[in-house]
């Protein structure tokens, strides 16, 4: 997995580049192309920065589960960096994703249901989820104790509904794992996602 220095190197992440008056058509264009491409498997732009600051988050945690896993690439590589999870649930409903594009990983099932079968759990992956209703729910069915890493765009934004980040705001876990996973995390040009840990009170 490339560094942050090395994606950076060769695309933008984010529009600093306007203020800075550093555009470059070449560049841009490549920008263009390795997103579209990247967002086929996963819309969560991974680096070798991001992906060990997760392994250091994870040491806190057994069981870990990655909810509306898609395709199965982010849980794939945080195997590839010692992250073991429990399972990756996805329903398997994106018309975009044949059946033969998932991969072996991600077991059919519906994350609510997974969720409200396995108090167990100690931390679920939930990254860019629907803009509907589900990531609230998801939270809303956690038990005290139990942690959600979300990944995804903030109030407003693409991702979950406004009502989750109602109700999430006063649970946020901050700490030097977290502040070392937001501080190594990139966006895709034009995206706003970021993570954050939070824990059920």
């Amino acid at each position: 997995m490339p560094t942050t220095s090395e994606v950076k190197h060769h695309i933008y992440t984010d529009r600093k580049w306007i203020e800075a008056g550093e555009f470059n058509r070449d560049k841009h264009q490549l920008t263009m192309e390795v997103r579209e491409t990247y967002v086929g498997q996963s819309f969560v732009l991974l680096t070798e920065d991001f992906l060990l600051s997760l392994q250091q988050l994870c040491l806190n945690f057994e069981n870990i589960v990655e909810l509306g896993a898609g395709i199965g690439w982010l849980g794939h590589w945080l195997g590839k960096y010692g992250i073991t999870l429990q399972t990756s649930i996805d329903n398997k409903s994106w018309s975009d994703f044949p059946q033969n594009r998932y991969l072996d990983l991600v077991q059919q099932m519906d994350s609510l249901e997974y969720v409200l079968r396995h108090p167990e759990v100690h931390l679920y992956i939930l990254a860019w989820p629907a803009e509907d209703d589900l990531a609230t729910r998801i939270w809303q069915s956690l038990i005290p104790g139990q942690h959600l890493l979300y990944i995804g765009e903030g109030k407003n934004g693409c991702t979950a509904n406004d009502t989750f980040f109602d109700i999430i705001k006063d649970h946020e876990v901050e700490n030097e794992s977290t502040r070392i996973m937001k501080q190594s995390f990139l966006s895709f040009d034009d995206f706003h996602d970021q993570p954050y840990l939070y824990k059920k009170g």
